[in-house]
């Protein structure tokens, strides 16, 4: 690892992002090797089928582990057991070419048995990490159906899962794919709660020592799952409505809003349930925006909308840039949300004339007359959202307030003096947050008030129990209540355009801003210059003698960089002074490189100056590993930051096999200033500016040519490690 003060402090979330990205490296270069043993060994003698079979095996894990990964089924916890078995199977595989490496010196392929049979155990390791994650899923896919379905009526309870149910599953945020693999678990849920509900019929026969003490009533049977995801609700009942989450399904409840009322009547409601409601709202609309980008992605507003279309196709597919605008930015409130929360009344309103055709032509009665009204005044909230649209420009649903955090949050990467508006802008946002979205929590209390897709299914006096068990008046006065105090919100709003309209060289700015990170991703990214290494060959130790005499030393930097045909060539060589007679000589040579990217690796190489003539004594070899995404690295230490550290490095001798002795060491001193520090020097910004990329984001800028294949839809181009083969 990098000296600490070369890197900056990381925290916990991006300690783990890193740690996770180091894994994706370990099981890409994992999948790599297994293919490469795989396609060796296929080619061998029979007696190694059953090696070559174990290692099909483990590429199919590998493969059902990678998936996972995609679709983001590995848990936090599940990462570190992950790893152990990506180390574990390296250290086989490494056994693996040991056995191969004295088979091309002419041994038996019976020293393969031993291997063939201990594979056995990684595999089994992998198969059982595979049905981990997938109890992860099943248990969050069991969640759903509970929320689902876990209050329907036990009539209603069939042995299979119906269409709708797999929609609505896709709703909670499963993938068409996830739902196809996990059809028959959907199934069981269905059939084992249908079991429930007879097992839970009254018996025909009944006697009188069974009927237990006079005046008691058993207690509804309980459900263990049921009860764990109460408790679960309930612990995070008092949880902040906008906490952030990657799964919709994990968001927390809201706190409720404050209901204060005018004068002797103030008080405040438990509003535990109309929490629930507005969780519930938002959650699904979550869904819905996710549902649509996958199908329709040209129609959910991007963070990047407020570029020109050539900004905007530079950082398309970028993975440092937001998937989709936040849920409370004004342009999902003005542009989705609030629209969808109108065709949500539109709907309410034609299932009132449906079903109330004769009571509305005369006085409506009671709670009909009320629902109506209620709508009507949520219709009026509603239209508050359209002061969010952009009036200015018709290019693009973005509204001017998100344009002007973009702009501000980017340009403040370089010009820290920048004075934002931000009491003004918190109270529009957060006010206009807190309305949407207790508009949608009561659009959702209404479908429950009010029942069915094409006609009221309750009758009068259910309306009328419903409508006051769920406090519907309090909740139409609490939004009558906001409205009326409004016009503070609109002045906050006016002022955040006033500001930005008194500025406009702040997008100008702001562009500059992101030209010169577009010059920090190629410096980052390797694309934009050569890595300068600096290697010192300190000393070696425990040399052997060489034909009963001692040797005289000296040692070797020999540098390979890539070909054109993704191989290794040597690009240079380089050679310290030769010791006297020594098996530890000291040269303190220092030695400066050029690595150019994609370079393969570095062999050290020491060797042994006899009449004239050299012979090779022992070599090690120093990998370069370059991932698209992923910190380069030489010998595992990262190339992006800086590092000066004196290592120990085991030699592999060419002579001296005869008696078992700890393996000689050449000891080295790497050191580079990395490519932060460059980055630095030249005064551009070292991490992505502005709201539009995600925050806190751990990992290197793809190389333009990286880039442009992700635009093209393949795959990035992976560099190849330190095992290829030297032309």
């Amino acid at each position: 690892m990098p000296p600490k003060a070369a890197r900056p402090a990381p925290n916990a979330s991006a300690s783990n992002s890193s740690r996770g990205d180091r894994t994706i490296r370990l099981l890409h270069d994992l999948t790599s090797r297994a293919w490469s043993n795989y396609t060796t060994f296929s080619k061998a003698s029979p007696e190694l089928k059953s090696t070559c079979d174990q290692i099909l095996s483990i590429i199919g894990s590998l493969h059902t582990i990678e998936d996972y990964r995609e679709k983001g089924e590995i848990s936090t916890e599940n990462k570190r057991p992950l790893q152990d078995i990506v180390i574990w199977l390296n250290g086989l595989f490494s056994d693996l070419e040991a056995e191969l490496a004295d088979l091309k010196e002419g041994h038996s392929p019976e020293g393969f048995a031993p291997i063939a049979v201990k594979q056995l155990d990684p595999n089994n390791q992998l198969h059982a990490f595979n049905e981990l994650v997938r109890r992860d899923r099943q248990y969050k896919l069991w969640n759903a159906l509970e929320e689902i379905h876990g209050n329907d009526s036990p009539e209603s309870f069939t042995s299979v899962a119906s269409n709708w149910t797999f929609l609505e599953l896709q709703m909670h945020g499963f993938s068409k794919d996830v739902l196809q693999e996990e059809f028959f678990f959907v199934n069981d849920w269905f059939k084992g709660r249908k079991d429930d509900v007879q097992e839970d019929q009254p018996s025909v026969i009944a006697t009188e020592e069974d009927d237990g003490p006079p005046d008691y009533t058993p207690g509804k049977r309980k459900d263990p799952m049921t009860e764990k995801i109460r408790d679960i609700d309930e612990a995070t009942n008092a949880i902040a409505l906008d906490g952030s989450t990657d799964d919709p399904t994990m968001l927390p409840k809201a706190d409720p809003p404050p209901y204060t009322f005018e004068g002797d009547e103030d008080q405040i409601v438990d509003d535990a349930e109309f929490s629930h409601y507005i969780h519930t709202a938002v959650v699904m609309e979550h869904n819905l925006r996710s549902i649509q980008k996958d199908q329709q992605p040209e129609l959910i507003t991007q963070p990047t909308a407020w570029l020109p279309a050539t900004e905007q196709e530079l950082h398309k597919g970028s993975k440092e840039v937001v998937p989709m605008m936040e849920k409370d930015s004004f342009t999902v409130m003005a542009y989705e949300s609030a629209p969808r929360c109108t065709e949500a009344i539109d709907r309410l309103t034609r299932l009132f004339k449906v079903t109330f055709e004769s009571t509305l032509a005369e006085p409506v009665w009671g709670v009909v007359h009320e629902g109506l009204q209620s709508l009507i005044v949520m219709t009026s909230a509603l239209m508050k959202f359209t002061r969010l649209e952009n009036q200015l420009s018709n290019s693009g649903k973005v509204s001017d307030l998100d344009i002007l955090q973009f702009e501000y949050t980017t340009a403040v990467a370089m010009d820290p003096g920048i004075q934002f508006p931000h009491r003004e802008f918190d109270i529009a946002q957060k006010s206009y947050y807190r309305l949407l979205t207790y508009v949608m929590g009561f659009l959702e209390a209404m479908h429950v008030v009010f029942p069915g897709r094409t006609y009221v299914t309750r009758t009068k006096e259910d309306l009328e129990l419903s409508w006051k068990n769920n406090l519907m008046p309090s909740r139409v006065a609490w939004v009558e209540k906001q409205l009326a105090g409004w016009g503070d919100v609109d002045v906050a709003l006016s002022f955040c355009r006033d500001w930005h309209r008194l500025r406009p060289r702040l997008r100008q700015q702001a562009f500059d801003v992101l030209k010169q990170w577009e010059k920090s991703e190629s410096i980052l990214s390797g694309a934009d210059g050569n890595d300068p290494i600096e290697i010192t060959v300190i000393a070696a130790a425990a040399l052997s003698r060489s034909s009963f005499r001692v040797p005289t030393p000296f040692a070797k930097v020999i540098y390979y960089g890539p070909n054109r045909f993704g191989g290794a060539m040597r690009v240079s060589e380089q050679k310290t002074e030769i010791s006297g007679k020594t098996t530890n000589p000291v040269w303190n040579k220092r030695f400066q490189l050029q690595i150019i990217p994609m370079s393969k690796f570095i062999d050290i190489e020491i060797g042994d100056r006899l009449a004239g003539m050299d012979k090779q004594l022992a070599t090690a070899r120093l990998a370069f590993s370059y991932t698209p995404g992923v910190e380069a690295s030489f010998l595992d230490k990262s190339l992006v930051y800086g590092y000066d550290e004196e290592i120990e490095v085991p030699l592999k001798e060419f002579e001296g096999k005869g008696k078992e002795r700890d393996p000689p060491i050449v000891r080295l001193r790497l050191k580079w200033p990395g490519r932060i520090a460059r980055v630095e020097e030249l005064g551009l910004p070292s991490k992505p500016p502005g709201k539009m990329f995600r925050p806190g984001i751990v990992g290197i800028p793809y190389t333009p040519e990286e880039k442009h294949n992700v635009k093209m839809g393949g795959p990035p181009r992976r560099g190849s490690t330190a095992r290829g083969s030297v032309s």
